[in-house]
């Protein structure tokens, strides 16, 4: 009679375990132990779940996101300039053609738009628009900033169509498109040499009358000698100051002596200045402009 068989200890448990492990899947080991009377251990191999992926949160664009990019939205932001409007009604009927008024108009107006480009640091965009009347009225030049106009001479003929511009001039300047909300007073010039031949006193008085030409600053400029005094009576009724505001400009240096002083006086306003809009003062209205 032998002696019970003591139990297996865990390391021999777990040595006979590896043992019937290799021979189920066939490993040299497996070979050499020979066969084995127990049951062959089935090896249950358990796949792991793939590692779960993390997506990427996209953002939705929306105001959070602006709140994320390196530097804050409103650095990368332009701001426009106010601008400065200046308009020109211009006779241009074929009587301008004699005396050389209208060379000496189209030179003058020209050299004013040159002297605001040269403008630096300015406050204001200047712009400046163009209306002639003669024959028939049309805008010669809408607003355009002053750096960026192509100034084209104009030519004389025709009648004297003054109510058609005052019209334009009223269309033009409360155009958002033309004059933005945040402009300046636009400065308005009347350049005329005798009576008007069509009916001026209704779009006279809804020019006056619309918000914009009422608060701008309007002067007149009487070319030549033949302007009488009903044609002095409309430049009056333009003016912001009535016969103080009104030029006249018997010849040709008169006239380029006036737009000198416009370009002055634009131009201070442009660069953050205190324009000095008041009227030239005049001598009898038939001076020359003195320019302080």
């Amino acid at each position: 009679m032998g002696f019970p068989r003591p139990p297996p200890t865990a390391r021999a448990r777990s040595r006979a375990l590896s043992d019937r492990t290799n021979r189920a899947v066939g490993s040299p080991t497996g070979q050499d132990l020979g066969r084995s009377n127990s049951r062959p251990t089935t090896i249950i191999q358990r796949s792991h779940p793939a590692p779960r992926m993390r997506r990427r949160a996209t953002a939705s664009a929306g105001p959070r996101d602006f709140r994320r990019l390196p530097m804050p939205l409103q650095d990368f932001v332009t701001t426009t300039p106010r601008t400065l409007p200046v308009l020109i009604l211009a006779d241009v009927s074929g009587s301008m053609a004699h005396e050389s008024k209208i060379e000496t108009l189209n030179r003058s107006i020209g050299e004013m738009i040159r002297s605001f480009t040269e403008l630096h640091e300015a406050t204001y965009a200047i712009t400046v628009a163009v209306i002639t009347f003669g024959g028939a009225a049309r805008i010669h030049q809408p607003f355009t900033p002053a750096g960026s106009l192509d100034w084209r001479d104009m030519p004389a003929e025709g009648p004297t169509p003054l109510g058609q511009a005052l019209h334009l001039a009223r269309e033009l300047l409360e155009d958002r498109a033309q004059v933005p909300g945040r402009s300046a007073k636009p400065v308005l010039v009347l350049a005329s040499d005798g009576r008007p031949t069509d009916d001026w006193h209704d779009a006279m008085e809804q020019l006056l009358a619309a918000p914009r030409a009422r608060k701008a600053t309007r002067f007149a400029v009487a070319i030549g000698n033949d302007v009488d005094e009903e044609a002095m009576d409309v430049l009056e009724r333009f003016a912001s100051a009535g016969a103080e505001g009104v030029v006249r400009a018997e010849n040709a240096h008169r006239i380029v002596t006036f737009f000198d002083w416009l370009t002055m006086s634009v131009s201070q306003q442009a660069t953050g200045g205190q324009a000095d809009f008041r009227p030239p003062p005049l001598a009898d209205r038939s001076a020359d402009i003195i320019i302080d």
